[in-house]
């Protein structure tokens, strides 16, 4: 076989765009501006982050900014900074609030109680034995009062007769039996609220950690916004999204893209708005006011709630129409007015929800997440504190791929890395990212820089500019390898796919029995290599019958809809699901004894590759071209190493590209029905390229590979100028007195050979965490993506020299000896 492949540049025109939304590949850092910025020193890091490959910064306000809020000078700040990244072509985008959850314009929204969050409250809840009178006043802000007979567990037994709810009023009641009086009224209510005031105490050494809890540490004087008053939205837009309009306009859609909503919330499970009852009524046709006393009430015994089964069957649909409009008053209310003003004014919506990363958590105060970022040209996750990793299988990227699937988006978004701290590696990056690119991620937002960060390296790591060694030497490398991935999963044709069903109304119903098997079966569609978006109610009602299976709102075919046990459907829902199948087997109700043959059937129908592998915990994107020519991108997602078997279906040449250069090598050909195994280490990722070919090359145009040799005798030079000899294991450097040392460190050793090398490979194994490798004084190539191994090219016989240049994390340096 030739050790020949085509050229990596052919593989853009192989693989051209449809992308609609002109933005860079390149990850985005955010931008903590921790500090009062100075023009010089603005410019200077924007250098910094250019020169480390971004594609983007975002600029956030953060703890310790002294501005007034969005004052004069924060806006002198953020227009110096956009003219200065137009001329490095770095895209700006704005965080759209003084810190986080948004919606709360730095606290100044609430400031008027009109537009803080309302939520629902049992102000009176109170058994009355038989004979017992009552009488009580109506409480302040009263929305329903009834009475219900109640057995021994005080469980409603009879429907609810309301009483009097105005307030000022006299409840009279005379209990002729057991009963239960419930007042439900509404109250201000607020959950954490994250400012640069309250942020600032992080940077105030005599507070205590405990005391600077991140979960406690709230701005006290700042309340959580009404979500569903799209008065309140149009007062945080105006506070904030108009005044940049006002000063920055010429720079919309130009160098400034876009606006990132971060984790909005409604701080509970039961919200209110002062016209919640007249928007409940418009969208399910009744008046659900009487209906709260049962609604809230609670139905308990020696093991807990029975209300789901206790609960009057038209009570628990009004309690789960509650829930679906309320979530749907958030997306309206909130959501969809910042995409439609960002929509207006040429600039781009997208951020997270709070509650992005499982199916359960949807069931809190972040609302339902396909609602909300159905309203956004960005729809994104939030991936924090070392969530992706090998061994443990994490959809929750998928959620934002499938809405842009479905949609016809794209793009879809991650914030990336937040508190990962500061020993995170390239090779960690590449692997949380590259986990993220196979559902359908490819919009990275990297977690963070600060603009001071003397007086922050502690708070919120890492650190991700030119400030930590490892970005600053080998954040291009990472950056390019991303932009590279990123840009060929999103050319050509997409893979086929499967639609799974996520039943919005167990959520309502507070049933998550569904979760569980649904995430079985993501799991194993995953790792029998099946592509899949998960799709909602609103999915489907967009849906139509297509020759090949159906058809989404975005243009996206889907071969089968799989719908999980436990599924709770509406009857309209129900219904439009029997319209897409009309008896032809696209919709599945997948049981447990189902699965595994219906996920052969969906692999053997592939018109490439079959997988020969089962269950192998190995995840697979891939795009074909027009001609034929197929990228593959492989994750293992094991701790431990893998191997996988494909089949070809077409006569093809198999050429690996690196994930470090770009650079394409031959690594496997064969004829139709030809088996592929690929093996894979650790964690390691692969990207292929399937080339169909009319004729396969001689097997006698292969070279012999040489055994390979183990290189020994090494010599460490230390910091101090110092060398340790290394007869054995290697050393670690805290063993050596460097345990508070960042740096490189340099390992010699000799090597012969006995002829001339057309090709050498230096594998090296376990690294920490990065390394340049010279080779007789030349530096030959960077190693930072696991396997660790560095193509030397050609050398002559002889004796030579091998230098391996290893950078470790700025870990050591800020925490120092342990």
């Amino acid at each position: 076989m030739k050790p020949t492949a085509p050229d990596p540049a052919q593989l853009a025109d192989l693989f051209p765009l449809s992308d609609e939304t002109p933005i860079s590949y390149r990850p985005i850092i955010v931008w903590a501006i921790n500090d009062r910025t100075d023009p010089e020193k603005s410019r200077s890091q924007l250098d910094g982050f250019a020169a480390c490959g971004y594609g983007g910064v975002m600029i956030m306000p953060w703890g310790g900014l002294p501005n007034e809020f969005m004052d004069d000078a924060w806006l002198d700040a953020v227009s110096c900074i956009l003219e200065h990244a137009a001329t490095l072509g770095l895209e700006i985008w704005i965080w759209d609030d003084w810190i986080f959850g948004s919606g709360s314009a730095g606290g100044t929204l609430t400031e008027n109680p009109a537009y803080r969050a309302k939520g629902l409250q049992k102000a009176i809840d109170l058994i009355i034995e038989a004979g017992e009178v009552l009488d009580i006043p109506v409480p302040p802000r009263t929305i329903a009062a009834a009475t219900f007979d109640v057995d021994k567990f005080g469980c409603p037994i009879t429907r609810a007769v309301p009483q009097k709810n105005e307030s000022g009023d006299m409840i009279r009641f005379e209990a002729k039996v057991r009963s239960r009086l419930v007042v439900v009224c509404w109250q201000y209510i607020s959950g954490f609220v994250h400012s640069i005031r309250s942020h600032c105490r992080f940077l105030d050494p005599a507070i205590s950690a405990e005391d600077c809890n991140i979960f406690i540490n709230d701005d006290r004087n700042a309340w959580s916004v009404d979500m569903l008053n799209p008065e309140a939205t149009q007062g945080f837009l105006d506070r904030i999204h108009e005044r940049y309009r006002a000063r920055l306009s010429s720079h919309f859609g130009v160098t400034l893209k876009g606006f990132f909503y971060d984790e909005p919330k409604v701080s509970t499970t039961r919200p209110w708005t002062t016209d919640f009852a007249a928007r409940f009524q418009a969208n399910m046709g009744y008046d659900i006011t009487d209906l709260l006393p049962e609604i809230e009430i609670e139905y308990l015994m020696d093991s807990g709630d029975h209300g789901q089964w206790l609960r009057p069957e038209a009570v628990q649909r009004a309690r789960a129409d509650y829930y679906d409009v309320w979530t749907s008053l958030m997306a309206e209310s909130f959501y969809q007015p910042i995409h439609q003003w960002c929509s207006r004014y040429g600039v781009i919506a997208t951020g997270h929800q709070l509650g992005d990363n499982s199916l359960e958590e949807m069931k809190y105060g972040g609302g339902v997440f396909f609602k909300n970022l159905s309203h956004s040209d960005l729809p994104g996750v939030d991936t924090i504190t070392g969530q992706i990793k090998p061994g443990l299988f994490d959809d929750s990227p998928r959620y934002a791929g499938s809405i842009a699937n479905s949609l016809g988006k794209s793009r879809a978004m991650s914030e990336s890395f937040a508190v990962y701290g500061h020993g995170v590696t390239p090779d960690q990056m590449r692997y949380v990212c590259v986990q993220q690119i196979l559902r359908g991620v490819n919009t990275f937002f990297v977690k963070l820089s600060n603009y001071n960060r003397e007086q922050a390296l502690h708070f919120h790591p890492p650190e991700l500019s030119n400030a930590n060694p490892m970005i600053k030497h080998y954040g291009p490398m990472f950056c390019e390898m991303i932009s590279r991935v990123t840009r060929l999963l999103n050319g050509g044709r997409p893979d086929r796919a499967v639609a799974l069903y996520v039943p919005l109304d167990n959520l309502y119903n507070t049933d998550l029995t569904f979760a569980a098997p649904t995430d079985e079966i993501a799991r194993q569609l995953t790792y029998n290599q099946v592509d899949y978006d998960y799709v909602w109610d609103g999915d489907i009602t967009g849906m139509a019958a297509a020759a090949d299976g159906i058809t989404a709102a975005g243009g996206r075919t889907y071969t089968h809809l799989l719908v999980p046990p436990e599924a709770i459907m509406s009857d309209a829902i129900r219904g439009q699901i029997d319209t897409l199948d009309r008896d032809r087997g696209v919709v599945q109700h997948v049981q447990a004894d189902t699965l595994r043959d219906l996920i052969c059937a969906l692999r053997e129908s592939d018109s490439f590759l079959n997988v020969v592998s089962e269950d192998v915990p190995v995840a697979m994107r891939r795009r074909t071209a027009e001609s034929g020519e197929t990228i593959c991108l492989f994750l293992n997602e094991s701790a431990t190493a893998e191997s996988l078997t494909l089949r070809l279906v077409r006569q093809a040449r198999v050429h690996e590209i690196a994930l470090d250069s770009g650079q394409m090598t031959c690594c496997a050909q064969g004829t139709a029905g030809t088996s592929l195994t690929i093996d894979f280490q650790r964690a390691q990722s692969k990207l292929l390229f399937f080339e169909p070919v009319d004729t396969l090359d001689a097997d006698s145009d292969k070279p012999d590979a040489a055994a390979p040799q183990q290189i020994t005798d090494w010599t460490l030079k230390l910091p101090d100028g110092d060398a340790v000899t290394i007869a054995g294991e290697f050393p670690d450097w805290q063993d050596l007195g460097y345990g508070s040392y960042t740096g490189f460190m340099s390992y010699t050793a000799d090597f012969e050979l006995t002829e001339d090398a057309a090709a050498c490979t230096l594998t090296i194994g376990e690294l920490c965490y990065a390394a340049a490798i010279h080779v007789d004084g030349q530096k030959i190539a960077d190693t930072v993506f696991s396997p660790f191994a560095a193509e030397l090219g050609s050398l002559d016989a002889g004796r030579h020299t091998l230098e391996i240049k290893v950078l470790n994390t700025l870990a050591n340096a800020v925490l120092g000896d342990p």
